[in-house]
């Protein structure tokens, strides 16, 4: 999400700053990518673990 500021200058959300980042990194090392996927496991949770209306909406967004 970009927007302009009064003064002209570009900003730029919390989100995108740090997508961002992650995609410099992901080009960097490949430590980066090993510490990333492991953050991704420990945020996962399986879909016959959430109530049905969250297991919907993550079967409706996929």
């Amino acid at each position: 999400m970009l927007g302009e500021t009064a003064s002209g200058e570009i900003f730029r959300s919390r989100a995108e700053i740090q997508r961002r980042y992650r995609e410099k990194k992901k080009k960097e090392s490949s430590a980066f990518m090993k510490k990333e996927r492991e953050r991704k496991q420990k945020a996962y949770v399986p879909v016959t673990q959430q109530s049905e209306t969250e297991a919907k909406k993550r079967r409706d967004k996929n």
